[in-house]
């Protein structure tokens, strides 16, 4: 099949068939999920696989219409991090932000925000008529780079992890107000993907810091606020 003929169904069959020693992430054995077909087309679908810390979308972003028309077909490679910036105040999101755009070690790569917690995006544009295996190797690549840039930058990891603290104690909050036991709320952050000692500590700390014990939890619902 020649680079011209490369669509979504062509990028499926490159990571659904794999081998089993496997020198580029192209040719892991990765796990997909047709997410959306328009007119028996496929236009959205992700990929993962259970050495990589990552849930990969990939989405055709010209219509079939522009298609036909001669216009080149793009798609986005995409991962949608877990990294929310929603509660960083002004001084912190603009160092972490700033942080992002002006990132010139990570070429073709984009950052962005989305959701209602502002998580971190990473994502990479590829023209289907040139696109080779190789080439799409290169930008999973330089996509899994970018990911463990979030994750390694000590630089403003202290800001994120924060955030990611603050969430769950609004988790924790929210679960008290309802009624649930401490050991339930663990139960529930370990089933989320906490570690078990993290998960009790941070139950632990919002109990201390309402001054109540578990049996006036209906009260430290009602009082507390972050």
């Amino acid at each position: 099949m020649s680079s011209s003929q490369v669509d979504l169904e062509t990028i499926k069959e490159w990571l659904e068939e794999g081998k089993d020693n496997p020198d580029t992430l192209v040719d892991l054995k990765w796990a997909i999920i047709e997410e959306k077909r328009e007119q028996g087309r496929l236009v959205n679908l992700r990929a993962s696989h259970p050495s990589l810390p990552i849930n990969l979308l990939i989405l055709l972003l010209s219509p079939q219409r522009l298609a036909e028309a001669g216009v080149i077909q793009t798609i986005r490679l995409v991962i949608e991090t877990d990294i929310p910036t929603v509660d960083l105040d002004l001084h912190e999101k603009l160092f972490v932000y700033r942080d992002l755009l002006s990132s010139s070690r990570l070429p073709l790569v984009k950052f962005y925000i989305y959701g209602e917690h502002h998580f971190i995006g990473i994502a990479v544009d590829l023209d289907l008529k040139s696109l080779s295996k190789a080439e799409f190797n290169d930008a999973l690549a330089m996509l899994m780079a970018a990911y463990l840039y979030l994750r390694d930058n000590e630089a403003f990891t202290r800001y994120l992890r924060r955030e990611e603290l603050v969430m769950l104690a609004k988790l924790v909050i929210n679960y008290i107000r309802k009624g649930a036991s401490k050991e339930e709320i663990i139960e529930y952050l370990v089933e989320s993907g906490v570690e078990r000692g993290q998960a009790e500590e941070i139950v632990d700390s919002i109990y201390k810091l309402s001054g109540e014990s578990e049996q006036d939890k209906g009260k430290m619902g009602e009082s507390m606020y972050i």
